[in-house]
């Protein structure tokens, strides 16, 4: 085990890459997924680095012991602008924050045109990805505690960098205590209010009204063929894939990378299904959260719908399972549960472009179940906080 100290992680990888057709989109853009892929690339090679090179400083000088990170969350991540075929890609990753057993990976991408007769360089992707420290033994693998970054000089990007991780951290911490303590009491840990759609909270309190300006339609047989609105259930999709030698790492575990090109494949899906479009791109994923890894010759499902509609933009909500040959096995036991364990849900937002790349209009969502209503709620409220924080920005 890698024990705690103070110190700062000098090297920042960088993963360039020239963009081919077989990465773009029906658009003629860079797929999203393609840009998911490569930016959990360099941020694996810059956890794994920086918990090898600061923990053979710590006394582990044993070069057999095989460590690496996965990915187990993603944040804040931003398609600024859309990276081209012909265009090359450079993909930075630099150790933000520390807590005791996982790492902040600030993760960036950069666009540059080389074929001109001078060189143009733009950021197109940002992110923040959170990854735990793996050490493999002969019978199992165990997290393990990761060296402890120097906090940076007051006032300084990375010093702000290093709070937001810190925030970040604890507002996450506290999350999952509030939820431990209400799934002690029987209680909704999401809400408690009188905006909440669970059971608890819907015996207790009133559901919250929904504003007539939520793009939302009643749902009635004299509308079930109209062409401006869509159901959640109209835009599902599945996709499933086996998981091969060229999608792993470490431990035959795949990379998340993998599982995240996937997920935004079936997302576009669902935006394509519900614009009736496909010149769907990806413009934000606000969070990606794992809680299960993927092995060599598994099956991975992802499923997705749209949950929530702007004007101009949708909302997606996708889950990833695993389906192991064991699972199979015990699909024909009727007492077996949990033979195909979530990997990953996430959320994707979504637009259509017209002919001139702009924006449009897209269907409205009409919701049939109490589910749908609460998504829908939850899509909005986050929508609604995304308003205010590009207003506070522009301010």
């Amino acid at each position: 085990m890698i024990s705690s100290m103070s110190m700062s992680t000098s090297a920042t990888p960088v993963l360039v890459r020239l963009m081919l057709p077989e990465d773009a989109n029906p658009g003629g853009t860079v797929h999203g997924g393609c840009i998911l892929q490569l930016m959990e690339q360099a941020g694996v090679v810059a956890s794994t680095r920086f918990v090898h090179e600061n923990g053979n400083k710590n006394g582990n000088n044993d070069t057999s012991t095989k460590l690496y990170s996965v990915l187990v969350r993603l944040e804040h991540m931003r398609f600024w602008k859309p990276l081209h075929v012909g265009q090359l890609a450079s993909v930075s990753a630099t150790i933000a924050y520390t807590s005791q057993h996982s790492m902040l990976v600030k993760v960036t991408v950069t666009a540059e045109d080389f074929t001109g007769g001078e060189i143009k360089q733009c950021v197109t992707n940002t992110g923040d990805l959170w990854y735990v420290a793996l050490q493999q033994g002969e019978t199992n693998v165990k997290v393990i505690n990761v060296p402890s970054l120097m906090v940076p000089a007051t006032g300084t990007t990375e010093w702000k960098h290093y709070q937001s991780g810190l925030q970040s951290y604890q507002a996450r911490k506290q999350a999952k205590l509030e939820a431990n303590d209400a799934e002690a009491n029987d209680e909704c840990f999401k809400h408690m209010t009188d905006t909440c759609f669970c059971r608890t909270c819907r015996a207790n309190h009133k559901p919250p009204e929904l504003s007539s300006s939520s793009s939302i339609s009643s749902t009635s047989s004299n509308n079930s063929n109209d062409n401006t609105t869509r159901t959640p259930s109209d835009s599902t999709q599945h996709i499933h894939r086996v998981v091969l030698p060229s999608n792993v790492i470490a431990a035959n575990v795949a990379l998340a990378g993998f599982v995240m090109k996937e997920m935004d494949n079936c997302a576009g899906a669902s935006a394509v299904r519900h614009a009736r479009s496909a010149s769907v791109v990806t413009v934000a994923i606000p969070h990606i959260e794992f809680s299960n890894y993927v092995k060599l010759g598994t099956i991975v499902n992802v499923s997705s719908k749209v949950t929530f509609c702007s004007a101009k933009s949708m909302e997606v909500q996708v889950v990833a399972t695993v389906t192991s040959l064991e699972s199979m096995t015990n699909e024909l036991d009727s007492s077996s549960e949990n033979n195909n364990p979530v990997v990953a849900k996430g959320i994707f937002s979504f637009v259509s472009l017209n002919d001139s790349k702009l924006p449009m209009a897209v269907p409205s969502l009409r919701l049939e179940t109490e589910h749908d209503m609460q998504a829908y709620y939850e899509g909005q409220q986050r929508y609604e906080r995304a308003k205010l924080a590009r207003a506070a920005t522009v301010t």
